[in-house]
């Protein structure tokens, strides 16, 4: 067990601070790459290009970590260094985020209210640990399995490694750090993307 896994064992929110970290790394990261590739006109067309920073980022750093996981030796070292990365990234992100940066004006109305209760429930329900059983029984695992070896597993004990993807390669950098409920706040990204579409229009 390394000397981070038993500060995080004996204080637990040391895993969703981390996770929080990554979270606003990823939104840094997202904002660089549509900057970069100049598709913020592309995004603008169809939604408030804030809520998609976090799945742009995701889909690119999914994407190009999933084929070096299947084809590089040296995928090992390259998840780690694009951990490090998002991290700092993400420490960056805090210092300069401000809340008005959401643009969440909501008018004073019931809809409007029922939308905020969940998108608020939806965050603070990625808090939690992991215990849905997918996650559990095969996609831990095979992150883990990348972490260490730096490819996917070639047991064939478990068929269930069968149904992996590039998604395991985003919770293998969670795990860098011990940073449990980082998969969770990418998930919640979904919502945010969905109502950066409805907001938009």
């Amino acid at each position: 067990m390394s000397y981070l896994s038993e500060l995080i064992s004996l204080y637990p929110i040391l895993s969703l601070i981390n996770s929080v970290i990554l979270f606003f790394g990823l939104y840094y990261l997202g904002e660089k790459i549509i900057y970069y590739l100049s598709i913020d006109k592309l995004l603008y067309s169809v939604s408030d290009i804030k809520y998609q920073n976090i799945l742009i980022s995701v889909n690119f750093i999914s994407a190009f970590l999933f084929i070096s996981v299947l084809i590089l030796p040296f995928s090992k070292i390259l998840i780690n260094f694009v951990g490090i990365g998002i991290y700092i990234s993400g420490i960056i992100q805090i210092f300069k985020f401000k809340y008005k940066d959401l643009n969440l004006n909501f008018e004073k109305d019931i809809y409007s209210s029922l939308i905020l209760i969940t998108l608020v429930g939806y965050f603070l329900l990625s808090f939690a640990p992991i215990t849905h059983g997918d996650a559990l029984a095969y996609h831990i695992d095979v992150a883990k399995n990348i972490l260490k070896e730096g490819s996917l597993p070639n047991t064939i004990y478990n068929f269930h490694h069968l149904l992996v993807g590039a998604g395991e390669v985003i919770i293998a950098i969670g795990f860098i750090f011990e940073a449990e409920q980082f998969n969770n706040l990418v998930q919640f990204s979904g919502v945010l993307s969905i109502y950066g579409i409805f907001k938009k229009k």
